[in-house]
């Protein structure tokens, strides 16, 4: 009797172990089918993740694509933000508005997009906030995601840009105006009657302090950095109204990018030489100049010939393109004594010019450089390696446009400037006067492109389109 009863004790602990052991297995299987399951689903929302992000950008593409559609091809607002595309516009509050539904990022998930566009007529500083919704299969909340972007018009010419660092002194103004009526052509000269608010100011370092506007500035338009603070004291203007007050921390940039195009000299089938120093009053083209095949007339300047001028007049009457390539460390223009440079009126005159030179700029006592012409028919390439300094002083007034990536740009006080400036270091003194031409924003290619783009993934960045996104 006894081994019977200790074989049937045995059995019973036998069956306790695999009793014991089936349920740390079944535990284990669980826990793993549950992990398992837990790492399913994370895998699938961060997929639905990503869609919702990828549907967001969609939504802002199509935004882009309708924003330089009417700028670049200039198809009228009407059309390209067509109705029939999804878009509601109001040209009252500038705003434009589209849901994009339909999308099918994964099996049994739904998504769509919601795209809100602030000034799409292009009347301000175009904003486009985009928000993604995707209803998972699993029954969880639905994903969503924001994106904001910022657009500026895509030009080499975008207003007053350094490169390394922008400095103004005291009471710079800084505003814009249109030109060129696109329609007819018609020029508008600048005048407080035209002002707008849309002038920029930019840097491309990200350097605390790279971007100074100093004392009293007054700034109607948009200040931009590579990533730094922007410095300013007294009573400081940032506003895109005219006539406004205040400092408007949603017109400021920290994600600044400016690339100085490559500047190449032409080299044309027919050049005219210039072999003494231009000291006196003079017509371009002179008499028994040749024009090149492309019907400009190009002057190439002998090594240190240049232009010097007091109280003298020099009137350009058709496309001319002066080469001034040898004049390191020299002033290859300079002025005094208000010196004037302007364009032809007779009939069948069509003057412009472009300069390319190493040499330095000097403009003194008040000179008058092309008042009567567009911004866009005037231009000047630095195309020195190292410094060149572009120089104004005793006021004056200048239309037109400089790129100079290795330039030092300095206006002295007093001085109006109308088009746009980009160099590597810019000091603006006390009482400059900056009025940037919107009509150069189609240069250089035309179109908008992007400034500034961010994910808004906190409740109070969200919350800032509550109510915009809430059609």
């Amino acid at each position: 009797m006894s081994s019977g009863t200790n074989r049937s004790g045995e059995r019973g602990a036998v069956l306790i172990v695999a009793m014991l052991l089936a349920a740390i297995i079944a535990v284990a299987l669980a826990s793993f089918i549950k992990l398992s399951t837990s790492s399913l689903n994370l895998g699938r929302r961060n997929f639905y993740g990503t869609a919702a992000l990828n549907l967001a950008e969609a939504g802002l593409e199509r935004a882009l694509y309708c924003v330089n559609r009417n700028q670049v091809d200039g198809v009228a607002l009407a059309t390209a933000w067509s109705s029939a595309d999804g878009w509601t516009t109001n040209s009252g509050t500038h705003v434009a508005t589209a849901t994009f539904s339909g999308f099918t990022p994964g099996p049994n998930a739904t998504g769509s997009t919601k795209v809100y566009v602030r000034n799409y007529d292009l009347t301000g500083t175009v904003l486009m906030v985009a928000k993604s919704t995707i209803t998972v299969p699993d029954g969880g909340p639905p994903l969503e995601k924001f994106i904001e972007v910022t657009l500026a018009s895509r030009s080499v010419f975008a207003g007053l840009v350094a490169k390394t660092s922008l400095r103004g002194d005291s009471n710079l103004y800084v505003d814009s105006w249109i030109s060129t009526n696109p329609s007819t052509g018609a020029f508008t000269p600048y005048s407080t009657a035209v002002r707008r608010g849309f002038g920029p100011l930019g840097v491309v370092a990200s350097g605390n302090g790279a971007l100074n506007v100093g004392d009293n500035p007054t700034i109607y338009g948009t200040v931009n950095t590579g990533g730094g603070t922007i410095g300013r004291s007294g009573s400081a203007k940032l506003t895109s109204t005219p006539g406004g007050s205040g400092w408007n921390t949603a017109l400021e940039n920290r994600s600044f990018t400016y690339a100085f195009p490559t500047v190449t000299v032409p080299t044309p089938s027919a050049v005219n030489t210039i072999s003494t120093n231009i000291t006196s009053n003079v017509t371009f083209p002179r008499g028994g100049d040749v024009a090149a095949s492309d019907g400009k007339y190009y002057y190439n300047f002998a090594s240190g010939k240049v232009i010097s001028y007091a109280a003298n007049t020099m009137t350009i009457k058709q496309p001319v393109v002066f080469m001034m390539t040898n004049h390191t460390g020299v002033n290859a223009i300079s002025t005094s004594d208000h010196a004037t440079f302007t364009y032809g009126t007779a009939a069948g005159d069509n003057g412009s010019l472009t300069i390319y030179t190493n040499g330095n700029i000097n403009f003194d006592s008040g000179a008058n450089w092309f008042a009567n012409g567009a911004p866009a028919r005037t231009t000047i390439y630095g195309t020195a390696s190292s410094s060149q300094t572009f120089t104004t002083r005793g006021g004056g007034t200048f239309y037109g446009s400089v790129i100079a990536e290795n330039a030092a740009i300095n206006f002295d006080s007093g001085t109006n400037v109308m088009g746009a400036f980009c160099c590597n270091t810019m000091q603006l003194l006390g009482g400059v006067n900056f009025h940037y031409d919107e009509a150069l924003g189609s240069s250089g290619g035309g179109g908008y492109r992007i400034t500034k783009w961010k994910e808004l993934q906190t409740a109070a960045e969200r919350n800032v389109y509550a109510s915009a996104l809430s059609f």
